[in-house]
């Protein structure tokens, strides 16, 4: 593929991630909003999202078929550049949404008893959350893309999947430690002050 063509590839890719996640976000928190949903019901709606977006991952096997033809163009272009390291890093993937599912229906869970509605609380905290969350998610993105495109066979990414996990497991435990700081900071301050 042409250095073109490719460079046109990503940022098509990079626009329909995003608005894809836009889209998503807005709808995510249009229904939080207009339901009046609580903590616990936020939580079970984004582990049955990630419950069905793991099953559906692991129905569909390694095909690289998709409704977006560029995350279909971008699937058969990282196949093929990756090669088993590919299949890997899918299977893993899917399987971390799996395992973050259970983790939102746990935190449904331990959230049964609390009876607040979830628009109580700061609509400028929930954005700095939301902001933050897009700004790893497009790191991460970026990161990947750069791996892929500059590297020269699938010998170069023997170990990847497993490099990658490491590293956002790690990523994950610290913005999760920061987001907790940050919701105990809010509380206290929305508390006392």
């Amino acid at each position: 593929m042409e250095y073109r063509e490719l460079k046109q590839m990503r940022i098509k890719q990079f626009l329909a991630v995003n608005g894809i996640l836009f889209l998503l976000l807005t709808i995510f928190t249009t229904i939080l909003y207009v339901l009046e949903f609580k903590m616990t019901h936020m939580f079970i709606l984004l582990g049955i999202m990630l419950l069905i977006s793991s099953i559906y991952g692991f129905i569909k096997g390694e095909s690289t078929k998709s409704f977006i033809p560029i995350l279909e163009q971008v699937a058969i272009y990282e196949k093929e550049k990756m090669g088993p390291e590919w299949k890997k890093q899918y299977k893993v993937g899917h399987f971390c949404n799996l395992l973050l599912s259970g983790f939102m229906f746990l935190q449904a869970y331990l959230t049964l008893k609390d009876t607040d509605p979830l628009f109580d609380v700061d609509i400028v905290f929930l954005v700095a959350l939301v902001f933050i969350f897009a700004i790893i998610l497009n790191i991460s993105f970026l990161l990947h893309i750069r791996k892929v495109d500059q590297s020269y066979s699938s010998m170069d990414f023997i170990g990847y999947t497993k490099k990658q996990t490491t590293i956002w497991a790690i990523v994950g435990t610290l913005v999760g430690f920061m987001m907790v700081v940050m919701v105990v900071c809010y509380v206290l301050l929305t508390t006392y002050i």
